[in-house]
């Protein structure tokens, strides 16, 4: 388990997790999964990408994930 701050305007982009059966909760503001704008609010839980995907993370107003 681990927790991932983001600034504003932040982007992440992983080609890793997909191998693995991670899961995110949100626990501050919102963020945009994937290339088609998703967008995902606090107190949710994201399954971020499907097997040979990479994930892509977006905030435009900082946000607060944990990972299990």
């Amino acid at each position: 388990m681990g927790t991932l701050a983001m600034q504003a305007g932040g982007r992440i982009r992983t080609s890793n997790l997909h191998r693995r059966n991670v899961f995110l909760y949100l626990v501050r503001r919102c963020i945009v999964v994937g290339e088609h704008d998703n967008l995902v609010s606090a107190y949710q839980l994201v399954e971020p990408g499907k097997k040979g995907v990479p994930v892509a993370l977006r905030t435009g107003s900082g946000a607060l994930l944990c990972s299990a």
